[in-house]
């Protein structure tokens, strides 16, 4: 199973102190580099960051499609670690 996330999953169980759970539920988690963005570099020193920044087991996969992501950016009322987020479950379905 793959298993992709966006920011709020990794911050609210960074929160309640289990971030641990997601590699003993999931073994390997995908994240964009806006994700990553959003969590480790916009929200230094927050809930999320360090752990984030720190998992070996999240790889940061960056959305390579760059024309289609600006276009869901201003058709979608979404952030960008979302639509992301989606754009790279897209990519390692299957």
């Amino acid at each position: 199973m793959k298993v992709v996330s966006d920011s709020s999953p990794l911050i609210t169980l960074a929160l309640l102190g289990c971030f641990d759970l997601l590699p003993k539920l999931y073994g390997k988690i995908y994240i964009s580099g806006e994700v990553y963005k959003e969590v480790v570099v916009d929200g230094a020193a927050l809930p999320g960051a360090a752990q984030v920044a720190q998992a070996k087991w999240i790889e940061v996969v960056p959305v390579k499609d760059i024309v289609a992501l600006t276009a869901a950016f201003s058709k979608f009322a979404l952030g960008a670690g979302e639509i992301s987020a989606v754009f790279v479950s897209q990519r390692n379905s299957g």
